[in-house]
């Protein structure tokens, strides 16, 4: 039985003129750990059997079935005894701290992570982001994405899978003839956005049978023109070049199907070439400020703020920090088709003062991004000023002839400060009266229609303050039968 987990994160902070920080929530397990069911269902035990069968100097277009990961383990080690390949296997934590200890980070020998559900990642290697280092891995059919050894550790992996093997070259078999690959996949490491890259992949013919090449990108680059419909006779080496650039494809694999045909039997087999890169490329952040536009002291106004994980990006929201602000913030989370995350942070505003003039205030958003770990929001408002109805229009809906029909009219001053109101005109099926209390001014509007048909009007009101004699409107709108 498949078992979906579905994690929703709140976060909140307290109202009040100076709302504390909001205390982080511990955020689950890094995003993409977190799926359940089958390793065969996601697509991540074919891509791990092919780099681990690669790795062992085994044929990658032929399949290892299993239904664990410790018969996959078994089951590799007797195909790779014979030309004396070995897995080794090893604690997690040991990996980790190997790669982090190395000189300089960078690609490394594929390493098969084991994670608790029976899910496989595969582990290709670290890379620098302003002095933290990332690991980079490939789950299934996701892109390569970045994840710090914090989630590494809470992701409560089991074994770690090493793959050794005695030669350079990947054999690919197929009916009478045989070839060699030197390579299934490219790691480019940390690369800029838009990046112009150049993978090389070299093909020896090592049977008897001359070999035909056909070759489709799946990806906005292109293959050497001299490659596609090759005829590699046994011996010749023939290079494939690709050059692509690195934002092509950010929601997928960048990859090139080669297909080989066995000249005169028709025999053929096919490959994929993964060309692998870690985009310096953050979040998006949608809207990167806020502008509440006219609001009223003492009122709460919502704005949503949505930061969506990219493939080289993938984080959680920590905590909402409201920054000296009347500001608090509830999180959820959605998947898109390639499961990258959407969080959709709810900002709720309580303005308490004026601002500074054409001045931003900000709100933080944090996340254990290690691209982007503090999300700063600017937002700016301004305070409504004088006295305000609420409603401003006020609607009858459908109102019969010569029944009253009333509505209560409630004036309120943006300051807080005292004023006195009075009718200056209304139309004569309209009725007012005026009701200043120590809390509120109120009016008690009554409209009795005469004629059917579309019923509105306007109220004319004259607000009287310390500082002078202001117009006020109130209109209502209705239908008479």
């Amino acid at each position: 039985m498949r078992i979906f987990l579905i994690a929703f994160l709140m976060l909140s902070c307290l109202p009040g003129c100076s709302p504390p920080r909001t205390p982080a929530v511990k955020p689950p397990k890094y995003p993409s750990f977190v799926q359940a069911g089958k390793a065969q269902d996601c697509g991540c035990a074919p891509i791990s059997v092919r780099f681990a069968r690669a790795s062992l100097g085994l044929d990658p277009t032929k399949e290892t079935p299993f239904d664990r990961p410790e018969t996959l383990l078994k089951s590799l080690n007797d195909e790779g005894s014979p030309i004396k390949s070995v897995i080794t296997e090893h604690k997690p934590g040991a990996c980790f701290d190997e790669l982090a200890e190395r000189p300089e980070p960078g690609p490394c020998d594929p390493i098969l992570l084991v994670h608790p559900l029976g899910h496989l990642y595969l582990l290709l290697g670290t890379v620098s982001i302003e002095n933290t280092l990332a690991y980079q891995l490939i789950h299934g059919d996701s892109s390569l994405w970045l994840a710090g050894r914090e989630g590494l550790d809470e992701a409560g992996f089991t074994a770690a899978w090493k793959f050794h093997r005695v030669n350079d070259e990947i054999p690919i078999d197929f009916a009478g003839s045989h070839l060699a690959v030197d390579r299934i996949y490219t790691n480019f490491g940390k690369v800029d956005p838009h990046s112009e890259l150049e993978s090389k992949v070299t093909f020896r013919n090592t049977g008897n049978v001359p070999v035909v090449f056909e070759t489709e990108a799946l990806f906005r680059g292109t293959v050497s023109g001299d490659f596609d419909g090759t005829e590699l006779a046994p011996g010749e080496s023939r290079d494939l070049r690709i050059t692509f650039q690195a934002s092509a494809g950010s929601s997928g694999h960048d990859s090139v199907n080669v297909t080989c045909y066995e000249k005169g039997t028709g025999y053929s087999a096919q490959l994929e070439l993964l060309l692998l890169a870690s985009l310096v490329q953050p979040m998006t952040v949608d809207p990167a400020k806020l502008d509440f536009g006219e609001v009223r002291k003492g009122e709460t106004y919502k704005r949503i703020v949505n930061l969506t994980e990219v493939p080289a990006d993938r984080f959680s929201v920590t905590g909402i920090d409201p920054n000296g602000n009347p500001i608090r913030g509830t999180v959820k989370t959605a998947s898109d088709s390639t499961d990258l995350k959407t969080y959709q942070v709810e900002a709720e505003f309580t303005p308490e003062e004026p601002p500074e003039a054409n001045t931003f205030k900000s709100f933080i958003i944090e996340t254990n991004s290690l691209l982007r770990p503090v999300v700063r929001i600017p937002f700016k408002y301004s305070l409504k000023s004088g006295v305000c109805a609420e409603p401003e229009v006020i609607s009858l809906g459908s109102v019969e002839l010569g029944k009253p029909a009333g509505k209560t009219v409630k004036l309120v001053s943006a300051e807080g400060a005292r004023f006195h109101c009075s009718v200056a005109n209304k139309p004569e099926e309209c009725s007012v009266e005026v009701h200043e209390g120590k809390e509120a001014v109120t009016l008690e509007v009554k409209i009795t229609p005469e004629t059917e048909g579309i019923l509105q009007g306007e109220i004319d009101l004259r607000i009287q303050t310390e500082s002078g004699t202001n117009p006020l409107k109130v209109t209502y709108i209705g239908y008479a039968r």
